[in-house]
C-alpha cells in the first residue's frame, strides 16, 4: 500500500505543471461494462414478520458489452462497444487509436497538440501501444495505478452514465447503444468541461493527503 501511495504522490506532483503548461486540451479514455438489465436495489422498510417485495435479480452472468469511450472538454470524440467475450488486446487498442485519431482530425481540426490520459491496463502500456502513441505524436500523461479517483471517466462520465442507465432494460445492443448516445447528447457543454476542471484539484488533494486516497465530497 505504501508503494501505491508514494507512486500517486510522485506522479501527481509531476502531472500538475505538465497539465498547466501551455495547451490544456486533454483527451481521456476508459472502459466500462454496460449491462442490458440495470436493476436498482432499493432499501425497503417493513414490519417484523412482513415478507419483502419480490424484485428481479440479475443473473450470475448478466448480458453486457464493454464501452470504450474517448472524450475531452468539448465532449465525446469517439466510442465503441465490444461484445461480451471480446477482449481488448494491444492490437485491438491500436486499431481503436487510429479511429480516434481520424475522429479528432474531423471533430477537432484546430488542435495542434494532443495530451492523452488513460490508465495502466496492459493493452495501454504494451510496447505496441507506446509505439502507436509515439507515431500519433500524442503526449501521454502518467496515471497512478489503482487510482480511479483520478480518472475523469470514473469520477465524472461513467458515474453520470450509470445513473442514466439505472432502472433501464434493453432487449438488443441497438437499444443500449441508442440510450448511451442519448445520454451523451443530453449532457450540457459544462458537464464535459467540469470533468477536467476537477482533475488538477484532485491531484492537489492527493498532495494534501500525502498520496493517500481522499474522501469524496
Amino acid at each position: 500500500m505504501i508503494i501505491i501511495i508514494m507512486t500517486r504522490l510522485r506522479i501527481v506532483t509531476v502531472a500538475i505543471p505538465r497539465y498547466m503548461d501551455g495547451d490544456k486540451e486533454v483527451l481521456t479514455e476508459d472502459e466500462k461494462w454496460t449491462v442490458y438489465v440495470n436493476v436498482i436495489r432499493k432499501k425497503e422498510w417493513r414490519q417484523r414478520g412482513e415478507h419483502a417485495t419480490p424484485t428481479a435479480k440479475p443473473g450470475l452472468h448478466p448480458k453486457k458489452v464493454l464501452l470504450c469511450f474517448w472524450w475531452d472538454t468539448e465532449g465525446p470524440v469517439h466510442w465503441e462497444l465490444l461484445r461480451q467475450g471480446q477482449t481488448i488486446t494491444a492490437e485491438v487498442y491500436c486499431a481503436m487509436l487510429d479511429r480516434v485519431a481520424a475522429a479528432l482530425a474531423a471533430k477537432r481540426p484546430h488542435r495542434q497538440h494532443q495530451k492523452f490520459l488513460h490508465d495502466n491496463a496492459k493493452p495501454h502500456t504494451a510496447r505496441l501501444t507506446q509505439q502507436k502513441l509515439q507515431q500519433l505524436g500524442w503526449e501521454v500523461l502518467d496515471h497512478p495505478p489503482y487510482s480511479p479517483d483520478l480518472a475523469p471517466s470514473d469520477y465524472k462520465a461513467f458515474r453520470s452514465l450509470q445513473n442514466w442507465l439505472n432502472g433501464k432494460e434493453f432487449a438488443t445492443e441497438a437499444e443500449l447503444r441508442q440510450s448511451i448516445q442519448e445520454w451523451m447528447d443530453s449532457r450540457p457543454a459544462g458537464f464535459w468541461v467540469m470533468g477536467f476542471v476537477d482533475l488538477p484539484d484532485r491531484w492537489k488533494k492527493v498532495i494534501e493527503y500525502e498520496g493517500d486516497y481522499f474522501p469524496e465530497d
